[in-house]
């Protein structure tokens, strides 16, 4: 069987796994991408499997409670000049998942509040302090250095 040259049709709104979830049913991990059929192991194509689970409003809203909460908490660490690499990587794995797009469709400014963009710009926040904390670290390190040289040279 020869290789196909398939142009990537994005699946539209209604076959999406949010969809299928607001739907009542599981996503359904599809037969077909893009219109050629896929086979897994010896057997072929197996019967379709859940892709993920459901997630509604509240769950959203406690995933992204926690990680607002989280960038908080580091935020007020690197105020005190503590666990600045830690700060780092958490807003660089914030920024660089998929977890805002994740949160997108859920996003809500009522009671159960969901922000996925006030998340980005938080994690940004916090990627930006670590690196002035940095900063200012490194120039600090320069001046005790430069006056301890300056005091051990004096008369």
């Amino acid at each position: 069987m020869g290789k196909k040259n398939v142009d990537f049709v994005a699946p539209d709104r209604a076959s999406s796994p949010l969809s299928q979830c607001e739907a009542g049913g599981i996503p359904q991990q599809p037969k077909t991408i893009a219109g050629v059929e896929f086979a897994r192991g010896k057997e072929g194509l197996s019967e379709p499997r859940p892709l993920a689970m459901c997630p509604d409003l509240a769950t959203m809203h406690w995933f992204w409670t926690e990680t607002i909460n989280r960038l908080e908490s580091l935020r007020r660490r690197v105020r005190e000049a503590r666990d600045l690499m830690e700060a780092a990587d958490f807003a660089r794995y914030v920024l660089n998942s998929w977890m805002r797009k994740m949160l997108v469709p859920y996003d809500n400014q009522g009671l159960l509040k969901v922000d996925s963009a006030a998340l980005g710009l938080s994690a940004a926040d916090l990627l930006r302090e670590v690196q002035e904390a940095l900063a200012n670290q490194s120039s600090r390190a320069r001046i005790q250095r430069r006056a301890i040289r300056d005091h051990s040279t004096s008369p």
